[in-house]
């Protein structure tokens, strides 16, 4: 018994470690109704996605090269959120007009994400 609450204790300890290393964009994300892409919705503060200049209603349209189109936004997330540090790409399209840009993942002070459906 005192080894399966030690190995429970173990298991706990690595997914909070894991969790702290987990960091992302920094943005709320939809999806637009009428494109089928994921919309930003809102900017947090002090993350890559304000240093990059993102704005609400800019569409994801490619997340590490591949195409953004029909994503669900909790496959959005997914593909977002990484290892602290670690670099993603997306692709960024404002007034028609698309934007390649890299960001660092960060660690998110708001643990919560927003997801609007």
């Amino acid at each position: 018994m005192k080894k399966l609450i030690f190995f429970a204790f173990l298991l706990a300890v690595n997914i909070a470690q894991a969790q702290t290393n987990y960091g992302g964009l920094g943005a709320s994300i939809g999806i637009d109704e009428n494109t089928r892409f994921p919309i930003i919705v809102q900017i947090m503060t002090g993350t890559p996605a304000e240093q990059m200049n993102l704005a609400a209603n800019d569409l994801i349209t490619r997340i590490n090269g591949q195409s953004t189109y029909g994503f669900s936004t909790a496959q959005v997330v997914e593909r977002l959120r990484g290892t602290v540090g670690t670099s993603c790409n997306i692709t960024v399209q404002r007034n028609n007009v698309d934007y390649p840009l890299t960001f660092n993942r960060v660690l998110l002070h708001d643990n919560s994400c927003s997801i609007y459906n």
